[in-house]
C-alpha cells in the first residue's frame, strides 16, 4: 500500500476524523452486506441499487487507510515502510474492481442505447455490476473491520469485544482469516481467488499494523507458537496451490514474516522443519510461480539449518529437471543473503523495503562452508546443467573454502577427466569473480605454493630434489627455467604434481590476464603480491612466487596501457627518492650490497623490482618518447640508468653481473635512441665510462635486432642506418683490438677492465651477426645492404683479391692484421648460425643468408688455399692465419649445413639447401668435393670431409639433380677412397670410410 504523505504530526481531531472515516465505512459496508444477503441473513433489502452508491466512498476509503497507516508507521521511527508486496496486491485488487465496474457501465450503457433498459442483457449486465458491487462492499468491509480490530479509534475500548487485546488475539484474528481460504481441488475460480486475496491482504494489513517493526513481529508471532505454525501449514498446503501471482506473492510475504521474525528468539524451530519439508516436495514437483515463491522463502530456511537443508538441495539436483533447476535457484540465491555484524541486534538493523533473510557474519560464513563442501563433492556430476551452474556457484563462496580442494583435484587423473574440467572451470569462475581483487591473487598463489609443498614426493615415493639457489645466476636461470610455455601439458603417468600445477597455474592467470582488457586495474590490486614477494627470504618460495608474479606482471602490462602504467607504477614505488636527502629504496639496497657483496638478502632485494620490470610488456616504455609520459615511467628510467652509470652504484654491478645483466635487459626496453643518447652524454662528462657504455650499447642493440625477429617484417624500415651508426664506431674500435690488441677508445679505462674489453670483443661479434640477420630479412632496404657490405663483405673480398694478386706477382703477404680483422668476421657469422636455428620458421632467412655469404666464403677459401700451396716461404705466423681463415670459411659452411637439418627437422619442411640458387648448390657441392682433394692441406682436407658428409645427410639430393645424376657421387666417392687410406687422421679416415661405404652402397642401387 502506498502510504498517504503526511507532513507533520496530525492533530487529535484529524486523527479521529479519519477513524470516523474508516468506521462509518465499516458499519455501512457491514449493513450493506447484510441487508443484500450475501451471507445467508433474512433481511430483505429495500433498494436493490442502494449497493452500487459504495463505489462513491472507494477513493476515500484508499486515501483513509493510507493515512492510518502511515501515522501508525511516525509513531516508531524504526519502522518499515510497507512491503511492495502488499502495496502492489493491495492496488492491483482495487485495480481490477474498478476496471472490471467501469467495462461494465460501459456495456450497460451500450445496451440501454442498443435494445432499451427492458431486453434481458440489459438485466444481465446490471446483475453482474450488482454482484461486483457486492464483491466491493465486503472488500470494504473486511479491511476496515481489520483496522478497527487491530488499531480501534473513536474511543471503541478492549472492553467491547471489538478491539483486539494483545499478540495472542492479532494471531488468532489472522488465523481465522486464513482459515477462509479454499482448498483447491480442481481449477481455480474466481471467486475462490478473490476469496484468498481478500484473506491474505487482511492478513498482511493486520500484521503490519499490529506490528510495523521486526522486533514487535517476533513479539506478535512468537505469542502463540502453535496457532502460528497452523497459519504457516494454511499458507503451504492451500495458497501456493494457486497460481495467481498475486496470492503467490502475499502468502510468500506473510510466510517469510513468520520464519523470517518469528524464529530467532522464540525457538520456533518445528515450524521451519514442518515447512522445509513441504517445500522441498513442492520444488520437487513443478516449476511456475507457486515454486518461485517457495524459493524464496526455501531460502530463508536454509538459513536457520544448513546443515541439513543443503544436502538436501543437491540431493534434488539427482531429480527431474524441473526439481534440478529450482534447487539450484535456491543455491544460488545462498551467496546473496545479506549479512550483519553478529554485535548488532536484529531491531538495530537499517529496514527495507522487502523482507529479506539476514544472517551474521559467522553464520553466513558457515552456511558459505556447507555450500562449498557440498558443491566439491559433486564436481563430477554428470547433469550438464549442475556442471555449468557450479562455476557460478564456486564464484560465489568464500575462496578460502575451495581453492585448496580444487588445485587438489585439477592435478588428480581420472578415466573421463570430467572431474579435473569441472575443477578447471570452478577456479575460472573464482578468478573472474574476484578479477581485480589483489588479495585474492596473492592467497592464490600462496595456496598453490602450499599445494605444491605438500605434494613434494613424487608419485614413485621419492623424494623431490630441488637446486640450492646461491647466487643471482641461480635464481634467473630457474626462472628461465621455469618459464611458461604454450604448448599442452604433458599427461603422462610419471608426470610429476609439480609441474602439473605448475602449468595449471600459469594457464589460470594468462586467462585472468585476457579478460582485464576491459578492465582499469588500481595499484592496489597489485600491492598484496608484490609486496609479499618482496620480503621472501627463502629461495624456494623466492623461486616460485617471482616466476608467477613476472607472469602477472607481464598479463597485466599486456592487457591495456592503462594497466602496464600501473605495472610500473607499482614497481617506482621502490624507485622513488623518499626525499630530498634520502634516496629510494632501491638505490639503498645497492648500498647495503656493496657492503656485503657476499650476502644474498640484498641482490634479491636488487634483483626482483627488475625482474619485475623486464617482464612489463615493451609499449609502456616506448611512452618515455611522449611529451605527456606518466610519471613512473620516467622515475624508473633516471633511476635504473643512474644506477647502471653512476657510482658507487655502478661497481655494485660490476661485481654481480647476473643482476647487471638483468638491469640491461629493463634499459633495453626503453627506446633505444633515447637510452643510447643519454650514454653518450655521460661518456662525454666521465670518459671512464666509455667501455662499460659501449659494452651496454652493443647489448641493447643486440637485444633491439633480437627482438624484431619476433615481429614481421615492416616496409620501409630504416632502422639499420640508426643501428649501425651506433655500433659502426664500437665495431672500428673492436677490430682495432683484434688488429693491435689495443684503442685509443678505451685509454682511460683502467687496466682491471681487460677483462671487461675481452668480453667486448666477443659482444661485438654476437652483435654483428644480429645486425647481418637483420639486414638479411630487410632485404629491401639499400641503406642496410650498403652497410653490411661495408662492414662484413668489403674486407673479405678484398683480402681475396690480394691474395690472388700476390700469388700471380710472386709477392709475399705479410699484413697479419687484416688476417685477424677477417678471422673475427668470419668467426662472427657462426652466431648467425646459432640464431638461424633458434628462430621459428627461418628456412627462407636462411637461403638468403647463405646466397649472400656463399660466394665471399668460397673465394676467401679458395684463394688462401691457392695462396698457401704455392708459396715457397717457410711456414710463418700470417700463413698459418691464412690456413685457419680457409679452415674457418669452410668449417663455416660445415655448420651452417648441419643447421639445415635441424631446421628441416624442426619446420617440417624440405631442406632449406634445396631451396638454394642452382649455381650456388653447385659452388656448394663443388666446393666440398674440392676440399676433400686438397691434399696438400690436411687440416683443409680434414673440414672438407665434414662438410661432404654433411651435406650428404642434410640434401642429398643435391648430388642428383644434375644431368647426370651419378657424376657429383662419383667424384664424391673418388676424392673420399684417398683419404679413407692415406690422412693422416685417424678420426678422419674413419669418418671417409663410413661416408664412402653409404656411397658405394647408393651407386650399386
Amino acid at each position: 500500500m502506498e502510504k498517504e504523505s503526511v507532513k507533520g504530526t496530525p492533530t487529535r481531531l484529524t486523527v479521529e476524523l479519519n477513524h470516523f472515516v474508516l468506521h462509518s465505512v465499516h458499519w455501512l459496508t457491514k449493513g450493506l452486506v447484510a441487508a443484500c444477503g450475501a451471507e445467508g441473513a433474512t433481511t430483505k433489502i429495500i433498494d436493490r441499487d442502494l449497493i452500487l452508491q459504495v463505489w462513491g466512498v472507494l477513493g476515500i476509503v484508499k486515501r483513509a487507510l493510507g493515512r492510518g497507516l502511515a501515522w501508525v508507521d511516525k509513531e516508531l521511527s524504526e519502522a518499515e515502510s510497507p512491503s511492495s508486496v502488499f502495496h502492489t496486491s493491495f492496488t492491483a485488487i482495487f485495480t481490477e474492481l474498478e476496471k472490471n465496474y467501469s467495462n461494465l457501465k460501459v456495456a450497460q450503457l451500450s445496451v440501454e442505447k442498443s435494445v432499451g433498459t427492458g431486453a434481458k442483457d440489459y438485466h444481465t449486465v446490471s446483475d453482474s455490476i450488482w454482484w461486483l458491487s457486492l464483491r466491493l462492499a465486503v472488500f470494504l468491509r473486511d479491511l476496515t473491520e481489520v483496522w478497527m480490530r487491530v488499531h480501534g479509534g473513536l474511543f471503541v475500548a478492549h472492553s467491547t469485544g471489538l478491539v483486539l487485546a494483545g499478540n495472542t488475539n492479532v494471531v488468532e484474528y489472522i488465523g481465522a482469516l486464513v482459515a477462509q481460504i479454499p482448498m483447491l481441488e480442481k481449477k481455480e475460480s474466481e471467486s475462490q481467488v478473490f476469496i484468498t486475496h481478500m484473506a491474505l491482504l487482511s492478513s498482511c494489513f493486520a500484521m503490519l499494523l499490529a506490528a510495523p517493526t521486526p522486533a514487535m513481529r517476533q513479539a506478535l508471532w512468537g505469542s502463540n507458537p502453535s496457532v502460528t505454525g497452523q497459519i504457516h501449514a494454511v499458507l503451504m498446503q492451500r495458497c501456493l496451490q494457486y497460481k495467481n501471482p498475486n496470492i503467490l506473492q502475499l502468502s510468500s510475504y506473510l510466510s517469510t514474516s513468520m520464519l523470517l521474525d518469528g524464529l530467532g528468539k522464540v525457538g520456533n524451530s518445528s515450524l521451519m522443519l514442518s515447512s522445509s519439508q513441504q517445500l522441498l516436495d513442492l520444488l520437487s514437483e513443478r516449476r511456475d510461480g507457486a515454486s518461485a515463491c517457495a524459493i524464496q522463502m526455501l531460502t530463508l530456511a536454509v538459513t536457520t539449518n544448513p546443515h541439513a537443508l543443503i544436502p538436501s538441495l543437491f540431493r534434488m539436483l539427482e531429480a527431474g529437471p524441473e526439481a534440478r533447476l529450482n534447487a539450484l535457484d535456491v543455491l544460488s540465491s545462498l551467496p546473496d543473503i545479506e549479512e550483519y555484524d553478529e554485535e548488532d541486534e536484529l531491531e538495530e538493523r537499517p529496514n527495507d523495503k522487502e523482507e529479506r533473510p539476514k544472517l551474521s557474519r559467522e553464520k553466513m560464513r558457515e552456511l558459505l562452508r556447507i555450500l562449498s563442501q557440498n558443491l566439491l563433492l559433486h564436481l563430477a556430476d554428470e547433469e550438464l546443467v549442475l556442471r555449468v551452474s557450479a562455476g557460478r556457484l564456486f564464484s560465489k563462496v568464500f575462496p578460502e573454502d575451495v581453492v585448496k580442494p580444487l588445485l587438489n583435484i585439477s592435478i588428480q587423473t581420472d578415466a573421463t577427466g570430467r572431474k579435473q574440467s569441472s575443477a578447471k572451470k570452478a577456479l575460472q569462475a573464482v578468478f573472474t569473480a574476484h578479477l581485480l581483487d589483489g588479495e585474492f591473487l596473492c592467497f592464490f598463489l600462496k595456496t598453490a605454493y602450499g599445494v605444491v609443498h605438500e605434494t613434494g614426493v613424487k608419485e614413485s615415493g621419492e623424494e623431490t630434489v630441488r637446486p640450492q639457489l646461491s647466487s643471482p645466476a641461480d635464481i634467473y636461470a630457474q626462472s628461465l627455467l621455469n618459464a611458461p610455455t604454450d604448448t599442452a601439458p604433458p599427461t603422462g603417468k610419471e608426470e610429476s604434481k609439480e609441474k602439473r600445477i605448475s602449468f595449471l597455474v600459469s594457464q589460470l592467470l594468462r586467462e585472468w590476464g585476457d579478460q582485464l582488457a576491459s578492465e582499469e586495474l588500481e595499484v592496489t590490486t597489485l600491492s598484496p603480491l608484490y609486496q609479499f614477494t618482496k620480503q621472501l627470504t627463502s629461495f624456494e618460495e623466492q623461486e616460485w612466487f617471482v616466476k608467477y608474479q613476472t607472469e602477472v606482471f607481464s598479463y597485466v602490462s599486456l592487457s591495456n596501457v592503462r594497466n602496464a602504467t600501473v605495472c610500473v607504477e607499482k614497481v617506482a614505488e621502490d624507485f622513488t627518492e623518499l626525499s630530498p636527502d634520502i634516496s629510494s629504496q632501491w638505490h639503498q639496497n645497492i648500498l647495503a650490497g656493496l657492503e656485503n657483496l657476499a650476502g644474498m638478502d640484498t641482490v634479491y632485494k636488487v634483483l626482483f623490482p627488475l625482474l619485475c620490470l623486464r617482464a612489463c610488456a615493451k609499449h609502456v616504455y616506448t611512452l618515455l618518447l611522449n611529451q605527456d609520459c606518466p610519471p613512473p615511467v620516467k622515475t624508473v628510467y633516471h633511476s635504473v640508468l643512474s644506477a647502471f652509470l653512476e657510482e658507487p652504484f655502478r661497481s655494485y654491478f660490476s661485481a654481480k653481473v647476473d643482476v647487471q645483466r638483468v638491469l640491461l635487459e629493463v634499459l633495453s626496453r626503453f627506446p633505444m635512441e633515447v637510452v643510447l643518447a643519454d650514454m653518450a652524454e655521460r661518456v662525454k662528462e666521465d670518459p671512464r665510462t666509455t667501455l662499460l657504455v659501449d659494452r651496454a650499447t652493443i647489448f641493447i642493440l643486440s637485444t633491439q635486432v633480437t627482438s624484431s625477429f619476433e615481429e614481421a617484417p615492416k616496409p620501409g624500415d630504416d632502422r639499420a642506418v640508426l643501428l649501425f651508426s651506433h655500433f659502426e664506431p664500437i665495431l672500428q674500435s673492436v677490430l682495432q683490438i683484434v688488429m693491435d690488441g689495443k684503442t685509443d677508445r678505451y685509454k682511460n679505462c683502467e687496466l682491471k677492465e681487460q677483462a671487461a674489453i675481452t668480453k667486448l670483443v666477443e659482444s661485438a661479434g654476437d652483435c654483428l651477426a644480429a645486425l647481418t640477420m637483420f639486414s638479411v630479412r630487410n632485404k629491401g632496404e639499400m641503406s642496410s645492404q650498403e652497410k653490411l657490405q661495408l662492414v662484413l663483405f668489403t674486407p673479405l673480398a678484398e683480402l681475396s683479391a690480394t691474395l690472388r694478386n700476390c700469388k700471380k706477382e710472386g709477392k709475399s703477404f705479410t699484413d697479419l692484421r687484416v688476417l685477424q680483422q677477417c678471422g673475427f668476421l668470419l668467426h662472427s657469422q657462426l652466431f648467425v648460425v646459432r640464431i638461424l636455428q633458434m628462430l621459428q620458421k627461418s628456412s627462407s632467412l636462411y637461403v638468403d643468408w647463405l646466397e649472400m655469404i656463399l660466394p665471399t666464403i668460397v673465394e676467401l677459401s679458395n684463394s688462401a688455399c691457392v695462396y698457401v700451396s704455392g708459396s715457397t716461404e717457410a711456414v710463418s705466423a700470417t700463413t698459418e692465419t691464412l690456413q685457419n681463415i680457409a679452415v674457418q670459411g669452410c668449417e663455416l659452411l660445415f655448420h651452417a649445413t648441419m643447421a639445415a637439418g635441424k631446421i628441416e627437422k624442426r619446420d617440417s619442411v624440405q631442406s632449406p639447401l634445396l631451396g638454394l640458387s642452382v649455381g650456388s648448390k653447385q659452388a656448394l657441392v663443388s666446393f666440398a668435393i674440392g676440399t676433400v682433394r686438397y691434399t696438400k692441406f690436411p687440416l683443409m682436407q680434414e673440414a672438407g670431409v665434414r662438410l661432404l658428409s654433411s651435406l650428404l645427410g642434410a640434401a642429398p639430393e643435391l648430388f642428383t639433380e644434375q644431368e647426370e645424376s651419378d657424376a657429383a657421387l662419383r667424384e664424391a666417392v673418388s676424392a673420399l677412397e684417398s683419404v679413407a687410406l692415406m690422412h693422416s687422421s685417424t678420426n678422419t679416415r674413419r669418418l671417409a670410410d663410413q661416408v664412402l661405404h653409404v656411397l658405394q652402397e647408393s651407386l650399386a642401387h
